[in-house]
């Protein structure tokens, strides 16, 4: 029935955005100040669409994202954290991906791990946090998760949070993902593949999928140049190390 509702006031507000605002309706604001928090989730959702080269409207979806996160709403906390994070406000992203997590949200545990894996001011790489993190969302099936704790564990600088052996357990998930064709997995997942097969010395089977990636790019592709590095690191017999 909610969701009814929801989608009514979604068509009431469509028809009531101007090129350079939305009218919210009355009914909406009733059921925020009521205390629903997926309202003001969908208010945020509304005012996000249109915030492409508007921040007015960016501004205005931030502020009713803040306000369904502080009321509870999950997918808010993510979505907040994610704006802060595209405004490289990394700490207030943290917080709220670990807000987030709390509720199991998968993607803002994956997105835990990524900071603690890059590191920044506050808080400095470290891999072997950010993997424990990965496992959490691994824990929840999150593939992106399992491909990018495999592509650390093969080519991470640090010989600390190096194991290759490792490596190919985790991305076995991903290789299972997508086991009815391996044309569907992503370029990037195949590129992780490969680092991988390099890192347990299958220097053939990782020429061979770093090919493929090649064959999939565009010729103008900006990241054709450092795949063809990797590419030739395979032909010398060296597995790849992330710099």
């Amino acid at each position: 029935m909610l969701k009814t509702i929801l989608f009514l006031l979604f068509l009431s507000l469509a028809s009531l955005a101007q090129e350079d605002s939305i009218t919210i309706p009355q009914s909406l604001l009733d059921q925020v100040e009521k205390g629903h928090a997926e309202s003001a989730y969908f208010i945020a959702t509304q005012f996000d669409e249109k915030s492409v080269d508007n921040e007015k409207f960016y501004q205005q979806a931030k502020l009713w994202m803040q306000k369904s996160a502080e009321m509870g709403y999950p997918q808010a906390m993510y979505e907040l954290a994610q704006m802060f994070d595209y405004e490289e406000l990394e700490n207030k992203a943290l917080e709220w991906y670990m807000k987030a997590s709390e509720f199991g949200h998968a993607d803002a545990i994956y997105s835990i791990a990524s900071i603690y894996i890059r590191g920044n001011e506050t808080h400095p790489s470290d891999c072997l946090k950010a993997y424990q993190w990965y496992e959490k969302a691994e824990a929840k099936d999150n593939i992106v998760s399992y491909n990018d704790h495999a592509w650390s564990l093969a080519t991470a600088p640090d010989k600390k949070c190096r194991n290759p052996e490792r490596a190919l357990k985790v991305f076995s998930a991903v290789s299972s993902h997508y086991s009815s064709s391996l044309d569907a997995m992503p370029l990037a997942y195949l590129d992780t593949q490969a680092a991988v097969y390099a890192a347990i010395s299958d220097f053939n089977r990782a020429i061979k999928l770093q090919q493929k990636v090649l064959e999939g790019l565009p010729e103008d592709s900006e990241n054709r140049r450092i795949f063809l590095e990797r590419l030739e690191s395979y032909k010398m017999r060296k597995s790849w190390i992330q710099q």
